[in-house]
Formats: structure tokens, sequence, C-alpha cells
């Protein structure tokens, strides 16, 4: 894991844990799609490894690699990993990304024509080194390949905005800091009110749109399957892709994996799905789970004498738990902390 986000205690991010238990079930969704079993799964796993874990639980895909630039924390990933099969190595994910296959050989691992790779950037400078790295896996990946990249998406953490300027001053030296870095990935059309926390989420992805539109080989498309927003401390933006042949439909993913009955699917780049993830206890979560959807969501909220999201409003805490409730049937812990 990159950055500032891999210092918060992995029991403390909730949002983090929602995200990444969805995440393997669009990756079990997926499987209706291509296969998964000859596929290698890669991400910079963390000292707990929560995801291989799973991964490994849900999919029982052996074959993955984790990956962290801090040779201190290698030894405690290897301790911690699901199987002997799984391998650490110490590695940046720019030397990663720039020959994937050849990482994977020289840790050992063989006859994986596909990957699964999730880049995970909690820390929000460096985008266009993230971007890059990017653009780099796509360039080397193949038909059938599944990609992640998580991006940070708080706009305070954009550099060149001094502290004591007025607000729309920051928005501009935040936008010239942008402009100088990012060159061709920024639309074009870019204002200075995309610089806020409800619009450089929405920005941010077709930046990483733009980034991908030259990277791609001409016999091959990258299609999104499922973009999502999420706050666990700084606002996040991560987003799923999976590689398909320039002679397949644009849907084909999404209809043969059946995800219009999901409702994190995402068919078209500005499809993105915001994670609201309150903190339940196990009552609280058998009291939804108990009535939802035979009972509206607002009868529910407004029986209760307390706010389970305390940033929204009722009518918009109903109407996202009548969009997401699907959700908790997969997951039961999907807004839960015990």
């Amino acid at each position: 894991m990159s950055g500032a986000g891999g210092e918060i205690p992995y029991h403390l991010r909730t949002a983090k844990a929602a995200d990444r238990r969805l995440f393997i079930d669009l990756l079990r969704r997926l499987e209706r799609w291509i296969p998964l079993d000859h596929h290698v799964y890669v991400s910079m796993g963390g000292y707990p490894m929560a995801d291989h874990h799973r991964v490994y639980r849900v999919l029982g895909l052996r074959n993955m690699l984790s990956f962290d630039e801090d040779g201190a924390v290698v030894p405690r990933q290897a301790f911690n990993k699901p199987n002997k099969d799984c391998r650490c190595i110490e590695m940046a994910s720019s030397d990663l990304v720039s020959n994937p296959r050849a990482a994977y050989s020289a840790a050992g691992i063989r006859d994986c024509p596909n990957h699964i790779v999730w880049l995970d950037y909690t820390k929000p400078s460096n985008l266009r080194q993230h971007l890059d790295d990017v653009v780099s896996l796509i360039r080397a990946s193949d038909e059938g390949d599944i990609l992640r990249v998580t991006l940070n998406a708080n706009p305070s953490a954009i550099r060149g905005a001094q502290h004591d300027l007025p607000k729309k001053a920051k928005q501009d030296a935040r936008l010239a800091t942008l402009r100088r870095e990012l060159g061709d990935y920024l639309p074009e059309d870019v204002e200075r009110s995309h610089i806020s926390d409800k619009f450089y989420p929405k920005l941010l992805v077709r930046i990483l749109r733009n980034a991908l539109s030259s990277a791609v080989a001409a016999n091959l498309r990258v299609v999104p399957v499922s973009i999502v927003t999420y706050a666990d401390g700084h606002r996040m933006v991560a987003a799923t892709m999976v590689v398909v042949s320039g002679e397949s439909s644009v849907g084909e993913p999404h209809q043969k994996a059946k995800l219009q009955y999901w409702p994190l699917a995402s068919r078209r780049w500005d499809e993105i799905h915001d994670l609201r993830i309150a903190t339940l206890t196990s009552r609280e979560r058998a009291h939804l789970d108990f009535n939802l959807p035979t009972v509206p969501a607002l009868t529910l909220l407004k029986g209760l004498k307390f706010s389970l999201f305390p940033d929204m409003g009722i009518e918009d805490a109903a109407a996202y738990l009548d969009r997401y409730e699907g959700l908790l049937r997969f997951y039961p812990n999907f807004l839960a902390v015990d």
C-alpha cells in the first residue's frame, strides 16, 4: 500500500474493508465472464495481507504476489500470507508495471497467462507517477486481464495552495499544479469548481480515462466494470477495469457477468458510486438486515431516535439504503464494525 493511508490501523478503516470485500465479490461475478483459475493475483498487500487472504478463501487462487517498496514490511507479509504459493517481494510499483511478467517469473510464479492487479495509491502526491504506472501496466496487459487502481481524491492535498489563501485562490493554485504536472492527461474543459470535494472524484476518473486512452493496444480496449468513491480519512476513488478484445462489444463483460444485477456496476466512466459506510452495532445491523427491503428504508430510519448517517439527511439516507441494500445480503458486515 502506497502512502499515508497505510498508516491507519486496518481495524479502523471500515470503508476500506467494505470496499475490499465488494471488490472480491466483483471478481467472483467476473468469473462468469472469464475463468480466473489461471490468473495471478497481485497487489500491495500491506502487513495483514487482507485482500490476499480473501482472494484465496473466496476464489481459491494460489498464485499470488504481494509487493512493497518498504523492505521492513515484506518479512511480516511473508509471515501473514495465506498459502505457501503466495510470494512477497520488495519492489516499487514502477518497477513491477514496467515488466510484470518478468517480475512474476523472478518470484517463481509461472503458467499464469493473465493477471489481476490492484494498484492501491493512498498517497495524494505523485499523481502523475501513479497514472504513468497504470499506463505502463495497461501496455503490459492482455485480453482477460483485470486491473484496479485506487487514487487519493482529496483536493485539499493537491500541492501549490498556501493555507492563508481564500478558497477560490486555493482552487486556482491547485488547478495550476494539475495543469503543470498532468499535461495532456487533464481534460481541456476543467474548471476551478472541479477542484472541490464534490467534483474532484469525477475529475480524477476523467483524468484516468484520458491517461488510459493512449495506452491500450490497437486490438484491445479497457472497459470499466465498477467505479466507487468512499471516505476513509481521505476520500478515495477506486476503478476496476477489464481488458477486452477490440472485436468484442463494450458491454460483453457486463452481460456475461450479469452485472446488471450488481448495485456497484459501472457501464460508463461517468457512472461513479458513492459508498457511505456507517459504524453500526450488531443490533443495528440485524435491525436493517431483518427489515429491508420489506419495510421501506425511510420508515425504518424515521422509527429510530438517532441518525445512522450523520452526514446525510434522512431522505438522502433512505434513498441510499434503498439503492444499495442489496449489498447487505452479500456482506452482513458491509456497514458494521464489531
